[in-house]
């Protein structure tokens, strides 16, 4: 199977859930793929917002250019994140349909397959 395309056309921070956990979610624009109205097709994937070595969200911005210096010395503080995830920046991934609660399916893109380009 071979990765799909696309660029980073937006990044941001959503509260999900009773809870009030906090996201932050990178939306894809999605290559050479349109809705049926014509527009832009878009996916995202999310990563709960705590930023360290070994999370989610510290392992992509690592991937996008964020030193691990940079992570070791602010575990637990402020990054900013969207400077390592520019709106434009180019990337590959890989997609897997998944089963909705209604019976329908959508794509999501698989753990630990965004990368730049």
């Amino acid at each position: 199977m071979s990765p799909n395309t696309g660029e980073i056309s937006d990044v941001k921070l959503e509260t999900r859930g009773d809870a009030g956990y906090t996201y932050l979610d990178i939306i894809v624009t999605v290559d050479h793929e349109k809705k049926s109205d014509g527009s832009a097709l878009t996916i995202k994937k999310g990563f709960p917002a705590t930023i360290s070595l070994k999370s989610g969200l510290g392992k992509i911005i690592q991937d996008f250019g964020c030193p691990k210096v940079e992570l070791e010395k602010n575990t637990g503080k402020s990054i900013d994140v969207q400077k390592y995830l520019r709106k434009g920046a180019k990337v590959e991934y890989m997609t897997k349909n998944v089963k909705s609660e209604g019976g329908g399916q959508f794509a999501e893109i698989v753990e630990d397959t965004l990368k730049p380009v």
